[in-house]
Formats: C-alpha cells, structure tokens, sequence
C-alpha cells in the first residue's frame, strides 16, 4: 500500500503567506502608519521613519509644540550658563513668527517688576488621546485582518 501526497499546492500556499508577511514587514506597516498619522491625527505631512529590513515604523508624536519642547529643555538644563546658552540657540532655530512672540513677551516682562515665578515647564497630559490610542488598535487590526489572511495567501499562490 502507497500513500502519495502532493505537497506542492500546500508548499506554494505557505510560500504566499511568508511574502505576504515579508509585504506587511518591508511595505505594509509604513503605510498604515503614514495613514494613521493623515487621517486621525490629521498631519498633513507625516513622517515615519522606516526600516523595512527590521520590520517596524517609528512615527514620533511629540506632546506640544516645537517651542514649548524647546523651552522645556531649556529648563531641565538648569539656570545655569550652558542652560541659557542652550535655551538661547534653541530659540534662534524657531521660525520667525515664535521670535516675534518672544519678543514681544520679553517686552512685556521687562515692563513688569521683575519677580521669579518657578513652575515646571511640562504638561501632565498624556502624549497620545485615549480616542486616538483606541483608532489606532481598531485601524491596526482590521489592517492585519484584511493584509494578513490565508484567503488572501491562496489568491497569492494562484496568480504566481
């Protein structure tokens, strides 16, 4: 008694489905994070970083806007001369609207008695919404559900 097995269609679905992953690992995980950043956080120019070998995407959000960052650092250097140094070359990086602001605040200060308030420069806000955190989860599962199949896998198989 023989038993044959043909082995080549279940060979080729296995072959799909590790392009497949190989798609989602170089390609897929690039654009979803592009398409998050587009669509939810509403970014109109989002920068992902890629490195499709590795398999991963790093998209920075960052908690609040480049000068309240910049100023934050400035801070955490400390009242120290290399702290005013670093807060002052930070500065002169910012546009030239943010500038102007500061400018125009430094005036307003030097009107002022001049009384040092101290007060931490960060937010206690969390960096991500707890509704953006849930789209994301959402949007990242029903992207594997729909890239990620052995559906799709057999349709691979077939064509190639």
């Amino acid at each position: 008694m023989d038993i044959q097995i043909d082995t080549t269609a279940i060979g080729s679905l296995l072959e799909a489905m590790k392009n497949q992953i190989g798609w989602m690992k170089a390609v897929g995980i690039g654009q979803f994070t592009d398409d998050w950043q587009t669509e939810d956080m509403n970014r109109q120019k989002p920068f992902t970083l890629r490195a499709r070998r590795a398999g991963y995407a790093l998209a920075t959000v960052h908690p609040h806007s480049l000068y309240e960052t910049l100023k934050a650092a400035g801070y955490r250097a400390g009242a120290t001369k290399e702290g005013r140094r670093y807060k002052r070359a930070a500065t002169k990086q910012l546009k030239a609207q943010l500038r102007r602001k500061a400018l125009m605040v430094s005036r307003r200060r030097k009107k002022k008695k001049k009384v040092v308030v101290r007060r931490g420069p960060w937010s206690t806000r969390p960096i991500l919404r707890q509704e953006l955190q849930g789209l994301l989860i959402e949007r990242g599962n029903e992207f594997v559900r729909t890239n990620l199949n052995w559906a799709k896998a057999k349709q691979w198989s077939q064509a190639g």
